[in-house]
């Protein structure tokens, strides 16, 4: 008896394995990795903020930025800007429960150069940023990721 619960425990454990990796149920079929770079950009150029707040010893100060107003904008001034992986470019991977409960497809990696507006113009700073995206290609907030 005990031999036959183990079993079926094994079975529908190896059926569940199977089902989360390969993302069943999502319906989007097979999607290429461009098509996860220009979500991700999308989300970027529409989630940018103008101003930010940050703390010195003086006390609070705010920096302006010069937001890129769309993808092509954004592509002609950071042509190689844009990596889709299943990780990281540091190898960062979410916990693979995080990965199976929020279809996680893979992280695109957006290397660009902010523009920060000064009183004597504008100056780039590099920066990057990580969008991890479902497997229909749609934005995944990271705190359902990293805990």
């Amino acid at each position: 008896m005990t031999k036959r619960v183990l079993s079926l425990g094994l079975l529908f454990a190896g059926f569940l394995w199977v089902s989360l990796l390969s993302g069943c149920g999502s319906g989007c079929g097979d999607i290429e990795d461009e098509v996860f770079i220009q979500k991700a950009l999308e989300h970027f150029i529409a989630s940018q903020n103008e101003t930010a707040t940050y703390y010195t010893v003086d006390g609070p100060k705010t920096r302006v930025y010069d937001v890129y107003t769309s993808v092509g904008e954004f592509h002609a001034e950071n042509p190689n800007c844009c990596s889709f992986g299943y990780a990281g470019d540091d190898g960062a991977l979410p916990a693979w429960w995080a990965r199976a409960n929020n279809d996680y497809a893979g992280t695109v990696v957006i290397k660009y150069n902010a523009r920060v507006v000064e009183e004597n113009g504008i100056r780039e700073e590099g920066r990057s940023r990580w969008i991890s995206l479902s497997s229909c290609a749609a934005p995944i907030n990271p705190s359902k990721l990293w805990p």
